[in-house]
């Protein structure tokens, strides 16, 4: 059963910062472009969302990570970036109930020996699921440890995470990534990255430690600094009834030889290593073991950054969306404003696709410099045609025309048999605009998958830690707003009018609630619940400052 993914890393602010500011990646010259799509054509519909404020509300489950982050110079803890940054959903013990998985790439192993090696941890669902699990407790069922501290960093494992069915048992497998991992020790390579594969099963629970067992599936990336594992989608690319891992590394696609940042180097790629029931317990991609390649457009594209699988032109494969946040635009006269290039699944899908080379079947083209376009993307039927669309955000574009900067937009393109080509957001190509609320909220976690309201239509939900909660008055507890899904959409969503349907709030200031979320059943009551992180909520009782938090919240008070 196939299962997607999102992945989002949020780095928080220093005291009396707004948000951060962009930060170019490459070398492209400047121009005068504007930020964020053209100012509807048509009026913005607004209304009265529904509320739901975490500060008033218990959610069904509170899942409180293990230890505060402590404060390196004096800075606060607060301002620390998070624990729990990743999740995933999947049936991993086989018992027909959702569990889900959470990683923390920060967390320090066993006994707090290996500074951020990284944890995983899984949560087995169940009709009794305790309202409270504290990881500090072990109260989780099963622990992933991170191998190393590392000499120029350590694994983060946890950065990445999915479930699917990639063996083809019918079970669905953990799959998680340490991109910042050197390899094998006889082969040390800094920062190559790995991804590991453990097989769900009956009975799977206690703990798992890379440093001293081997998993059952290792990829190892080509080359030192290619972050392999930095994004992970899963899906069935080519059509055989079996899962597929689609795995980004944004800094990978070095000729051999070629010195670190010379011509043609961190292009950025994009892995598929097909599913089988064979799947091989070791698969090294210096030795070309993958089953296909996407190469990036440009040196310094970071290709790989952010992923999705969905089945956009109907065809009944799933097809690959990969981002390359950097991208520089037509003839690189958008510096870091992003791109999104689709390639379609197929059952004879093999070697490469060369973006350079145009060899991609759609490309979608972020509006301004340093909209940063896919910083999250994924997708999902949200108008009810049976072919999924296409969510995307681009996190620090200037929303309503560029009079709010660094708020974000999100934009949705319809799937069709009929797409292809190029979508350019700042010709207006795509069908749904949405905006983000207030300057500098950096709208960024999204979601298309999930249907909050019932009505067998996918919702949109997104989110932005960095919002400020009702009437502007919590700093950083972050928000989600909720769109339903429906045939007859609006061209445009403007959350500062009320256009959206629901809107959640963080419970305090600095919560960031909305960094990551997903949709499960977790207590097999037929029922999804909305999970999400607040990544640097303090804790029980605020006692464990930016330590993050993540909450199941029941989608029957979402749909009220």
């Amino acid at each position: 059963m196939a299962a997607s993914v999102l992945i989002l890393i949020l780095a928080a602010c220093d005291d009396g910062e707004e948000a951060p500011t962009a930060t170019p990646t490459a070398t492209a010259p400047a121009t005068s472009m504007p930020s964020g799509s053209p100012l509807p054509t048509q009026p913005v519909i607004g209304g009265q969302p529904s509320v739901i404020d975490l500060a008033t509300i218990e959610p069904l489950v509170t899942i409180f990570a293990g230890e505060p982050i402590p404060p390196p110079n004096g800075q606060s803890t607060g301002d620390m970036r998070n624990d729990i940054p990743a999740l995933a959903v999947g049936d991993f013990n086989d018992d027909g109930i959702a569990d889900l998985l959470i990683g923390a790439r920060f967390a320090d192993g066993p006994d707090n020996s290996r500074e951020s090696a990284g944890e995983a941890y899984v949560i087995f669902g169940s009709r009794d699921l305790s309202s409270t699990i504290d990881l500090a407790q072990g109260e989780q069922d099963l622990t992933i440890f991170g191998a190393e501290e590392g000499i120029s960093a350590s694994d983060n494992l946890g950065f990445s995470v999915a479930g699917g069915d990639v063996n083809g048992d019918g079970i669905d497998d953990i799959i998680v990534s340490a991109p910042f991992s050197e390899g094998p020790s006889a082969d040390f390579r800094t920062d190559r990255g790995e991804v590991y594969v453990i097989f769900g099963r009956s009975g799977l629970g206690g703990t798992i430690d890379i440093a001293e067992e081997p998993q059952d599936v290792t990829i190892i990336a080509a080359e030192g600094f290619s972050l392999l594992g930095d994004s992970i989608a899963i899906g069935d690319v080519n059509g055989d009834g079996i899962d597929d891992m689609v795995l980004g590394a944004p800094f990978a696609g070095r000729e051999p030889g070629a010195p670190h940042g010379g011509p043609r180097t961190e292009l950025g790629e994009v892995y598929v290593i097909f599913g089988r029931s064979d799947l091989s317990d070791s698969i090294s991609i210096p030795q070309k073991e993958q089953d296909f390649t996407i190469s990036g457009p440009e040196q310094w594209s970071e290709l790989g950054d952010a992923m999705a699988v969905g089945d956009v032109n109907g065809d009944g494969f799933d097809d690959i969306i990969a981002v390359a946040e950097a991208a520089n635009g037509p003839d690189g006269t958008r510096p870091n404003a992003g791109a999104v290039y689709i390639v379609f699944g197929s059952a004879s899908l093999s070697g490469m696709v060369d973006i350079a080379q145009d060899e991609q079947d759609v490309t979608i083209l972020g509006a301004g410099a340093h909209d940063a376009l896919g910083f999250c993307a994924t997708s999902g039927d949200i108008n009810g045609d049976g072919i999924d669309d296409i969510l995307l955000v681009a996190q620090r574009a200037d929303a309503a025309g560029g009079t709010r900067d660094a708020s974000g937009e999100a934009y949705v393109i319809f799937g069709s048999p009929d797409l292809g080509g190029t979508i350019d957001v700042l010709a207006g190509d795509q069908d749904m605009t949405i905006y983000g609320a207030d300057a500098h909220d950096l709208l960024s976690s999204c979601l298309a998958s999930g249907d909050v309201d019932g009505d067998g239509i996918a919702d949109i939900i997104l989110g932005t830690g960095f919002s400020r909660g009702p009437d502007n008055g919590r700093d950083r507890a972050g928000e989600m707003y909720v769109i339903f899904g429906s045939p007859t959409l609006q061209p445009t969503f403007d959350p500062a009018l009320g256009s959206h349907d629901v809107v959640l709030y963080g419970a305090d200031a600095r919560d960031h609630f909305g960094s990551a979320m997903r949709i499960a059943d977790l207590n097999g009551d037929g029922k999804e619940e909305m999970i999400v992180v607040a990544s640097e909520a303090d804790g029980p009782e605020n006692g464990r400052p930016g330590a993050g938090e993540v909450y199941a919240i029941d989608t029957a008070d979402i749909a009220q």
